[in-house]
């Protein structure tokens, strides 16, 4: 082979690898596109069925996640949603625990208690959901992710009962949103 066919042929191999990279760069862009189109999608149909479900709320958060990201199917997503969903009440119980050492009033202690015990058995009945997602069994699924919503409602209304400002409403506010996301979710996957 002559010089000049071997830089020719360099030449090919370099236009080809070009060409290569910039189809890979495409396809990563349609599938980033797709799953930001489904998580939009998504949530604008959740937010039309459900006014516990706030459009930006659901969008950002959904999109915060790299699994949302990685989701290109409603059942991705869902299961992409559950996890944040479990993530974030394991956080509220946690948080909760940790404002219960601090706490100085026997009221606001028994509260934060509550709220632990709440989010313990919340946490266990998403985790039961994770596993009925995972198998596609989305009618239970429901009923564990409806059960769990109580939780953050719970907590929150205990204090209000005692006349005590929440310390946990940013956390109740979240997980309540995200298992109305999961929620609103798991329903379309079912019918």
């Amino acid at each position: 082979m002559t010089e000049s066919e071997k830089m020719k042929r360099k030449d090919e191999i370099r236009k080809k690898a070009k060409r290569e990279r910039e189809l890979s760069l495409l396809l990563l862009l349609l599938l980033y596109q797709s799953s930001a189109n489904l998580i939009r999608d998504t949530c604008k149909t959740g937010a039309r069925a459900d006014p516990n479900i706030k459009y930006d709320f659901c969008v950002r958060t959904l999109e915060s996640d790299p699994r949302s990201h990685n989701a290109h199917t409603l059942h991705g997503l869902c299961e992409a949603s559950i996890d944040l969903t479990i993530r974030n009440a394991t956080r509220a119980r946690a948080r909760a625990q940790k404002l219960m050492m601090k706490a100085r009033e026997s009221v606001a202690r028994a509260c934060l208690s509550d709220c632990m015990d709440l989010y313990a058995d919340a946490v266990s009945k998403l985790r039961d959901s994770e596993k009925a997602i995972g198998s596609k069994r989305y009618g239970d699924a429901n009923v564990w992710i409806s059960s769990a919503m109580d939780a953050p409602t719970t907590c929150e209304d205990g204090f209000g009962e005692e006349g005590l400002k929440s310390p946990l409403s940013r956390e109740n506010g979240y997980v309540f949103g995200l298992s109305a996301i999961t929620l609103a979710i798991t329903n379309r996957l079912a019918n």
